[in-house]
């Protein structure tokens, strides 16, 4: 069983953070928009389902970096996860 904060020592970085889009980046929060670009590219040039054609995960991985990556340029634009401007009092209502 692994304890959290410890999956790193068994797994790749990009498998360990699943609720985490900075870690998924590998970036810190306080990380600039150029160092967030330069780590998502970095990371979609290693783990492109091309690139890891014999990789049965590549796909997912790839995935979940580009929505860590989404979600964090979404919330620097002030916008919330469906490209609505982000609700500052916490309620969410859909139009649906």
């Amino acid at each position: 069983m692994l304890r959290a904060g410890r999956c790193h020592e068994l797994q790749p970085k990009v498998a360990c953070s699943l609720n985490d889009p900075w870690a998924t980046l590998g970036v810190p929060q306080t990380a600039s928009e150029k160092e967030i670009k330069k780590a998502h590219r970095k990371l979609v040039l290693q783990h492109h389902p091309d690139v890891r054609k014999d990789d049965v995960v590549a796909h997912a991985r790839f995935m979940r970096i580009q929505e860590a990556y989404e979600l964090i340029m979404g919330k620097r634009q002030g916008k919330d996860i469906d490209n609505r401007p982000a609700d500052k009092s916490g309620w969410q209502f859909h139009d649906w």
